[in-house]
C-alpha cells in the first residue's frame, strides 16, 4: 500500500513551524538529464507514505504495526498529518487501488485518485491472461538460464560467436510486482530468439517447446506493449508535471490501440489489443470529466484544450477553470474591486507645460482603466491564455519542452493563473515516488543489517529522501 499526498507550498508548515518536504533546486522536464529552472513555489509531493512505515514524522517514520484495515490506515494518516498541521491543507491524494486504502482516504474526505501506473499495469495483466500458458513457457526457459551456469555460458557464447563486437546480454525474468516486467522479458527473449533456439537445442534439459505461432505472438506483443511501457515510464517521474498528461496519455493509448488493430496481427494478438482498448475505456471512463485533471491539463501550455477528445468536456473544463480562478481572486482581493484606476497625471510631479513629460502625461495620463468583477477578470485572463500559441511538445533538439519554464517566463502576464498553477501543478499521476522510498527501505534492511532499530531505519530513510542528491558533487 502506497499513499502520496500533495500540499501547496505556502501551506507547508510542520511542527514548531518547520518547513517540511523536499525543496528541490530544479524542476525538470521529461528528460531528467536536462534540468530546467522550476516555477517559484511549485514543489513536488510532500507526504510519501510507504507501508509498513506510514509517513514522515519530524525526522523519522512511524512504524505501522497494526493490521492494514481502513480504520487503522485512516488513524495513522490523520496522526501524521495532524502532527505536521496538514490535515486541512492537502488538496489531492494518489495511492494504489487497494480497497482499504481507498476507503480510508474517502472516510477522511480527501480528494483521491488511483495510481495511473498501477491502473495501466492492471489493464495489461487482464489482457495477457489469454496467453498466460505461453508466457509460463517463457518464464520456465528464462528461469533455467538464470539458475544454470552452464546454460548461461552457452547462451553468452552463442551471442559472441554471432556478434563478436557486441556485449552479450542476459535474459530478463518477469517479476509480478514490477510493472512492465513481462514486456521487458518478452523484448529480450525475442531479441535473442536465434541464440536461445540454438542453445536450447544442445542442452540436455527437458524445456518447454515454443511453436512458431507462439514466437509470432511474442514478436507482435512487443509492438503492442511498447506504448504502455513508454506511457508508464513517462508518467512515473517525480521531477516534472505528470497529472496534466493523464488525459493526453489516455487518449494517445486508445488511438494507439486503434492503429494496432489495423496492422494485420494474428487473431490472438488482436484479441489482446481489444481487451487493452476495452480496459482503457472502462478504467478511464470519466478521466476528461475529472475536475482536477482537466484543470491540470488546461494549465499545461503544451496541451490546453487541444487534447480533449470531447470538445464539450473541454468547454466545461474551461468554465470550471474560470469559476475557480474567480473564486481565488475573490478570496485574495475581495468582492469590492476598484471601479477605475487613478489618473496617471496625479502622480506626475509638476513640470513646465512645455516639458515633453507634461505633454506625454496629457496624452496618456487622462485615460482611465476600467477594472471589472473577479469573474470578468478571470474570464479575460483565461481567454488571453488560451488564445496564446501552445508550447510545442518537443524543442529543436528533440527533447520535451518544460511547461514550468514557460510559466516562469509568463507568470507576470498571467499572475492569477500562475498562482493557481502552484496548487495544481504539484500533483503526480502515480505513487511511484512513494514506491521508490519503499524500495530504498528494503535495501537498507537486509540480511547483513538485521540489528538495525526501527528509529535508525526511519532516520536513514528520511535523510535519503530529503537531502539533496547532488550534495557530494564538486562543482568545477
Amino acid at each position: 500500500m502506497r499513499i502520496q499526498a500533495f500540499v501547496p507550498r505556502n501551506q507547508r508548515q510542520g511542527p514548531q513551524n518547520k518547513v517540511v518536504g523536499r525543496n528541490p533546486q530544479t524542476m525538470c522536464n521529461l528528460s531528467p538529464r536536462r534540468p530546467a529552472p522550476m516555477l517559484p513555489q511549485l514543489l513536488r509531493p510532500l507526504l510519501q507514505v510507504p507501508y509498513p512505515y506510514t509517513a514522515l514524522r519530524n525526522s523519522s517514520l512511524i512504524e505501522f504495526k497494526d493490521t492494514h484495515s481502513s480504520t487503522n490506515i485512516q488513524a495513522a494518516l490523520l496522526e501524521t498529518t495532524n502532527e505536521w498541521n496538514l490535515t486541512n491543507k492537502i488538496n489531492f491524494i494518489v495511492s494504489d487501488n487497494a480497497p482499504n486504502v481507498k476507503k480510508a482516504i474517502a472516510d477522511i474526505g480527501w480528494k483521491h485518485y488511483g495510481c495511473y501506473g498501477h491502473t495501466l499495469n492492471l489493464i495489461v495483466q487482464d489482457a495477457l491472461n489469454s496467453v498466460q500458458a505461453s508466457l509460463d513457457k517463457v518464464k520456465t526457459i528464462v528461469r533455467h538460464f538464470k539458475t544454470s551456469t552452464a546454460a548461461l555460458e552457452k547462451l553468452l557464447k552463442a551471442q559472441s560467436q554471432e556478434k563478436p563486437d557486441v556485449t552479450p546480454k542476459r535474459l530478463i525474468q518477469e517479476v509480478p510486482t514490477r510493472w512492465n516486467s513481462t514486456f521487458a522479458m518478452l523484448q529480450r527473449f525475442v531479441e535473442l530468439e536465434n541464440q536461445i533456439c540454438a542453445t536450447v537445442a544442445v542442452l540436455k534439459k527437458d524445456l518447454p517447446i515454443l511453436t512458431l505461432e507462439e514466437w509470432t505472438v511474442f514478436h507482435e506483443l512487443c509492438k503492442v506493449l511498447k506504448p504502455f511501457d513508454e506511457a508508464t515510464k513517462a508518467m512515473s517521474g517525480e521531477d516534472y508535471m505528470t497529472a496534466s498528461t493523464i488525459i493526453v496519455m489516455t487518449r494517445c493509448l486508445k488511438e494507439s490501440c486503434d492503429q494496432l488493430l489495423l496492422e494485420g496481427f494474428t487473431v490472438t494478438t488482436n484479441n489482446i489489443i481489444t481487451v487493452l482498448r476495452t480496459g482503457l475505456d472502462k478504467r478511464f471512463e470519466g478521466v476528461e470529466r475529472s475536475g482536477t485533471f482537466s484543470i491540470c491539463t488546461l494549465l499545461d501550455p503544451r496541451y490546453k484544450t487541444n487534447v480533449f477528445s470531447d470538445t464539450s468536456e473541454a468547454a466545461k473544463a474551461k468554465k470550471v477553470l474560470e469559476e475557480i480562478l474567480a473564486t481565488d481572486i475573490r478570496r485574495r482581493h475581495g468582492e469590492k474591486q476598484p471601479q477605475q484606476s487613478t489618473s496617471t497625471s496625479a502622480s506626475v510631479p509638476v513640470r513646465d507645460k512645455f516639458s515633453p513629460w507634461t505633454i506625454l502625461n496629457n496624452i496618456v495620463g487622462t485615460q482611465q482603466q476600467q477594472v471589472g468583477t473577479p469573474l470578468s477578470c478571470a474570464i479575460k485572463e483565461v481567454d488571453s491564455y488560451l488564445k496564446e500559441d501552445i508550447l510545442p511538445t518537443f524543442n529543436e533538439n528533440g527533447k520535451f519542452n518544460c511547461p514550468l519554464q514557460w510559466w516562469q517566463l509568463k507568470q507576470h502576464i498571467y499572475p492569477n493563473l500562475a498562482i493557481l498553477l502552484r496548487k495544481y501543478g504539484n500533483i503526480m499521476a502515480t505513487s511511484v515516488p512513494c514506491e521508490r522510498i519503499f524500495s530504498k527501505t528494503g535495501l537498507t534492511i537486509n540480511n547483513r543489517r538485521t540489528q538495525l532499530k526501527t528509529y535508525k531505519v526511519a532516520q536513514l530513510t528520511y535523510l535519503n529522501v530529503n537531502l539533496d542528491p547532488k550534495r557530494f558533487l564538486i562543482e568545477s
